[in-house]
């Protein structure tokens, strides 16, 4: 997985310059509009909150220490109010262009592949949920993590294996340690794939069992909403979920469960 890369230690006067706030692009290396807004304690806090999740801690020198203390010289420089929030706080999720949302081509080739795993020999209870996980690494596996993803992988994994919270490793938290990351970072070709999740789903996961439609509900409502499922916020659920991805996979396997009775 790539890492953040950013400028550590900074210096005062680069990232002021003539009296202004501490910028997202004094402290990390990234153009554009987002590059040019300060770093606030609240977009700071937030960072932090999503790191621990991911890692269980704050790390060390990592994304979150950094706008932490950014966020405070802005804050005893009296640049910032201390709960200024950028106006940038959760652009990827409004602004970004994401063509995994609108693929048919991806809702087909899962289609496609969760209707092979169905008829893998020696299969006789369906469809079971690592199954279908596995044919969306096949269908939409190039496509970044995100939180989304990773709010139904955590599902997903948790009703296969019959946990009644999140494990503490496993699918559900590589994938959203994946998508905190990718978070971070600005080009596709740097992220973590939901292939490199996904493709040995039935080997990772403890436990197995057939997809029904009310494991496809569950996973449907973590996709949709997201971050919310992790205990992080976000600005607004969606209103569809990935055509190929996690819940669409986990429906058709139901459909398929289904139809075999």
């Amino acid at each position: 997985m790539a890492a953040q890369q950013h400028r550590h230690p900074w210096r005062r006067e680069e990232a002021t310059g003539a009296g202004g706030a501490i910028k997202y692009g004094d402290v990390f290396e990234m153009s554009g509009e987002m590059a040019d807004q300060p770093i606030s304690p609240r977009d700071a806090a937030a960072m932090q909150s999503a790191e621990n999740s991911a890692f269980g801690k704050t790390i060390k020198g990592g994304p979150a220490s950094i706008m932490l203390q950014a966020a405070a010289k802005n804050v005893e420089a009296g640049l910032l109010p201390p709960h200024h929030a950028s106006t940038f706080q959760n652009a990827p999720q409004k602004v970004e262009s994401n063509p995994w949302h609108e693929s048919q081509a991806s809702h087909e080739r899962m289609e496609s592949a969760i209707s092979v795993e169905g008829m893998r020999e020696g299969t006789t209870a369906g469809v079971t949920i690592g199954e279908a996980l596995e044919a969306v690494a096949e269908s939409i596996g190039d496509k970044p993590v995100d939180l989304s993803d990773a709010a139904a992988i955590q599902i997903a994994e948790m009703i296969a294996t019959g946990s009644k919270t999140s494990l503490g490793a496993g699918l559900g938290a590589e994938a959203q340690a994946a998508a905190t990351a990718n978070a971070q970072l600005m080009y596709d070709e740097d992220k973590t794939k939901i292939s490199e999740i996904l493709q040995e789903a039935t080997n990772m996961l403890t436990d197995d069992k057939a997809a029904t439609k009310r494991d496809a509900e569950r996973v449907r409502a973590a996709e949709l909403e997201g971050p919310g499922v992790m205990g992080l916020e976000a600005s607004s659920h969606r209103q569809s979920t990935t055509p190929g991805g996690v819940a669409e996979a986990i429906e058709a396997a139901a459909r398929i469960n289904e139809a075999d009775k």
